[in-house]
């Protein structure tokens, strides 16, 4: 079962899902200010296969794995309605593709039905490939990924995934089998699934995972898409006041 916490208490339950790299606690503030605002909604926090605490990906791992472990849990939770980021919101679309019945309604936060950019990807997961796979402490890691061209924010954030290990820290994830869950689930066409139920996408502005043209091919299929203008991929980061505010409006 994949590792899960919940904030709050309400009747109506949504599964919020992290991006690739990630974790459920990356969106927890997200989370928390929602129930907040909504005190009848519970946010159910999920760690996708192979990233937080849930188990571990498989040798070949799959996007189709990964959301045959989501159909699993979002059965034990009877929960209906999930809001992706990221790669987040692919696995939704291909669970509600094994589910329809149970999967209704799903919100993807900045990312297509179509294939992902791979550029950026590409260039973190080659730096977190190169890194040590121990070290005495976090700053040897943060400085071998500071070498090769990574970003402070984006640096804090890859750190999430070391653990202790001994005296020092180690990577929780599988660095390996998460290039090898990219390079096969980012060239992925899921846009037939949207006619599978209601969905609809929130992207950002200065982002390039969801284009013009895959805005006009979403809304042509019913799928709204609403746009933060100034925000990057990290809708929850950058905007996070105008995100909160389109998603308690109700999410699909």
């Amino acid at each position: 079962m994949l590792h899960h916490e919940t904030r709050g208490d309400g009747p109506r339950r949504v599964m919020l899902l992290h991006g690739f790299l990630g974790s459920g606690r990356n969106l927890g503030s997200l989370a928390r200010r929602w129930s907040e605002r909504d005190p009848g909604v519970q946010i159910v926090l999920a760690d996708l296969t192979g990233h937080g605490r849930s188990p571990p990906l498989p040798p070949d791992p799959t996007l189709e794995g990964l959301a045959t472990d989501l159909v699993e849990l979002a059965r034990h939770l009877e929960t209906s309605t999930l809001v992706g980021h990221s790669l987040g919101g692919r696995v939704a679309l291909a669970a509600r593709q094994m589910a329809p019945q149970l999967l209704r309604g799903v919100t993807l936060l900045d990312i297509a039905p179509g294939a992902v950019p791979t550029a950026d990807i590409e260039r973190i997961l080659a730096a977190l490939l190169a890194a040590p796979a121990e070290a005495a402490h976090r700053d040897i890691m943060a400085s071998s990924l500071r070498a090769r061209g990574i970003a402070e924010p984006l640096i804090g954030w890859l750190l999430l995934n070391l653990e202790r290990r001994g005296r020092g820290v180690a990577w929780r994830i599988h660095r390996e089998r998460l290039a090898q869950l990219h390079a096969h689930s980012g060239r992925l066409d899921l846009w037939s699934t949207l006619e599978l139920g209601p969905t609809r996408c929130i992207r950002g502005g200065a982002s390039s995972f969801v284009s013009d043209a895959d805005a006009r091919r979403m809304r042509a299929a019913r799928c709204p898409v609403q746009t933060l203008a100034e925000a990057g991929h990290f809708l929850h980061m950058d905007a996070p006041d105008a995100l909160l505010a389109l998603l308690a409006h109700g999410a699909t």
